[in-house]
């Protein structure tokens, strides 16, 4: 027997979990939140918390996976790793900021200091990993030009969760101009031998 996808009810009680979840790590960190908490702030009981999640923790990391997912997924189809241009450049970081700006509850949270301790290093890699082909990630380069995109990322994403702490309300296009130009000119001096 085939399993039934999940219907619009349970997606609507596992989106409103999450919503709850997101609430209280506005207020205090994932190691005080507790399931009674939750379901207490979400009016459920505790047998319909426990069929959609363990605990608060495991609740969080399918928020963080979802969202690392999710940005991967929508910047899979730039072809990151089919060399450096700054269209190319800018349509990454548009579609990233996108992303990022329409899951922004999600982001804020995972990026505070009540959010996920993994989380960053988990999108560094995993987006930092898509620059490079498979086969170039065993050349004795590949690491040199891992640390590079991790690097430029770890600035970008630096730059996102300023924009995010001051409530979105910088021009999300300058956000993107900002980051294209300082990313640009990073990687010139690279290849010009400024590394």
């Amino acid at each position: 027997m085939s399993e039934k996808p999940e219907s619009a009810r349970a997606r609507a009680t596992r989106r409103h979990l999450d919503e709850t979840l997101l609430a209280l790590l506005h207020e205090e960190p994932i190691s005080h939140v507790t399931v009674t908490e939750l379901c207490r702030r979400a009016h459920v009981n505790r047998s319909t918390y426990y069929v959609y999640f363990d605990n608060p923790l495991a609740q969080l990391d399918e928020l963080e996976a979802a969202a690392i997912d999710g940005l991967v997924a929508q910047v899979d189809h730039m072809e990151m790793q089919n060399g450096f241009s700054r269209e190319r450049l800018q349509a990454i970081v548009e579609e990233t900021i996108s992303y990022i700006a329409g899951h922004e509850d999600v982001f804020r949270v995972l990026w505070s200091p009540h959010g996920s301790a993994t989380f960053e290093r988990r999108l560094l890699t995993a987006l930092g990993m898509r620059a490079l082909t498979a086969g170039e990630r065993t050349t004795p380069e590949a690491q040199q030009h891992l640390l590079q995109c991790v690097y430029s990322l770890a600035g970008t994403f630096a730059l996102v969760r300023y924009w995010l702490a001051e409530g979105g309300d910088l021009d999300p296009g300058a956000l993107v101009q900002t980051i294209v130009r300082t990313n640009a000119d990073a990687i010139a001096g690279m290849a010009n031998g400024g590394a």
